[in-house]
């Protein structure tokens, strides 16, 4: 079993290398860390742009296009007050998910969808997972720093820019073989010149097919003693421009039938 790895390394800028030591050393902390609404008509406890900053937030609205739920977030962090983030996805089996904050996604505190779905996370700032982090019921977990998503037909979901309007067209179904790429422009928008890490500092992730983390153009790490743990019933994929998985538990598939 081996883990596969993104293209050559690019030296990346010093602005990434320090966002990447903070992440790890987990200091990285926006004033009044909440789960925030940041468009495509993402309600948090009945607000559109509304936020949650303690207790249970509960998130609903967004767009809807066949089978796909679209939703935003201008910032998601769980480290302080906030208890647990549920997604209402009124049926909606393709759940995606845009946070726009350029420090990324931290999570630390479980995450639920209201009906199972497969679950695509977009946040090309970058993403911590704590201790307690947790995503249930997903049976496809797609985990990306990149800043789009690929539909099908030449269409994507752009993590910023895409428009409710757009997303109202996008229907197709998300390609797992090539599942997301990266928009410069979408990145310089952001005040990024590459994607962020992504960091696993804890969490036990367990989804009921596949899962699948990237970190495009960065780095991917385990944080020692964190004891994160990654489970799915059939495949586990990891990319990233380097992998330091020194600490890390993953189960995946069945003996004889191995799916990392």
């Amino acid at each position: 079993m081996a883990a596969s790895t993104g293209p050559a390394a690019i030296p990346r800028p010093h602005r990434g290398r320090r966002l990447f030591a903070l992440l790890l050393s987990g200091v990285v902390a926006p004033a009044g860390a909440q789960v925030a609404g940041g468009g495509l008509n993402t309600r948090v406890n009945g607000s559109a742009g509304g936020s949650c900053q303690a207790g249970a937030c509960l998130v609903d609205g967004g767009v809807g296009a066949g089978a796909n739920g679209f939703y935003r977030f201008r910032q998601f962090d769980t480290r302080q007050g906030v208890d647990s983030v549920t997604i209402d996805n009124r049926g909606r089996t393709n759940v995606v998910v845009g946070v726009t904050h350029p420090q990324g996604t931290f999570l630390n505190k479980p995450l639920t969808l209201r009906e199972a779905a497969n679950l695509y996370w977009l946040s090309p700032g970058g993403i911590w997972l704590g201790r307690g982090a947790g995503f249930t019921p997903v049976n496809t977990l797609l985990l990306s720093t990149a800043t789009s998503l690929n539909l099908g037909e030449g269409k994507g979901f752009d993590a910023l820019r895409t428009t409710a309007e757009e997303a109202a067209g996008l229907n197709g179904v998300p390609n797992l073989n090539q599942p997301a790429s990266i928009s410069l422009a979408t990145l310089q928008d952001l005040g990024l010149s590459a994607p962020g890490p992504v960091v696993l500092a804890g969490g036990r992730l367990q989804v009921d097919r596949s899962l699948l983390i990237q970190a495009p153009q960065a780095a991917m790490q385990a944080e020692a003693g964190a004891g994160c743990s990654l489970k799915a019933v059939e495949e586990v994929t990891l990319q990233a421009r380097r992998l330091d998985l020194s600490d890390l538990q993953i189960s995946a598939g069945s003996p004889g039938h191995w799916g990392l």
